[in-house]
């Protein structure tokens, strides 16, 4: 235990010593922008990591770093067509991946690493209440209704929607919502 607290502190010290250095020495690696942007996306993942993005940017490097707002379509979107924001710290492939394709031909931008060693996970996510109340949702097996909402066919959500509309109403209701909002 002893041990633990000695390497914690020792490596506590040397990145006080790190962060000490003068700003003008280390601003030289933050290339020749006044200011580094980084995209905050809506997701705690991409927002954690797009702030000790900024936090090693901003208190290593001495750069000054700005979180911008950010969504994976956008803000690849807005790489490829101006070059902002610098940083993306998370960016899911899966959703743009022709942007991403056309930002790479473009060449102004570069996967610098994956950020999930074992690749991330993603999926329909529902509460375990709305999982308790609806057991019939904890599962999609229909292939013909996962198609049906990645073509954003009208015909599969409205079958949805009459198919499940009680569920949703009192989910809707019971987070704070109303009839009309359903």
């Amino acid at each position: 235990m002893n041990f633990l607290k000695l390497t914690v502190a020792a490596a506590g010290l040397a990145a006080v010593a790190g962060v000490s250095q003068p700003a003008q020495v280390r601003a030289a690696d933050c290339g020749n922008a006044d200011e580094i942007t980084i995209a905050e996306m809506t997701w705690l993942s991409a927002s954690t990591l797009a702030h000790v993005t900024q936090k090693i940017l901003s208190e290593g490097y001495g750069c000054e770093a700005k979180l911008v707002p950010g969504d994976t379509v956008p803000t690849a979107t807005s790489m490829l067509t101006k070059s902002e924001p610098d940083i993306a710290p998370e960016l899911w492939l899966s959703t743009a991946q022709s942007i991403w394709q056309k930002i790479q031909d473009k060449g102004n931008v570069y996967k610098a690493n994956d950020i999930f060693a074992d690749g991330g996970k993603e999926g329909w996510w529902i509460p375990d209440y709305v999982a308790e109340a609806n057991p019939e949702l904890k599962s999609v097996t229909d292939q013909e209704i996962v198609d049906g909402i990645s073509r954003k066919d009208n015909e599969t959500f409205l079958y949805l929607y009459r198919e499940f509309r009680e569920q949703i109403l009192r989910m809707v209701q019971k987070n704070n919502g109303n009839a009309e909002d359903a």
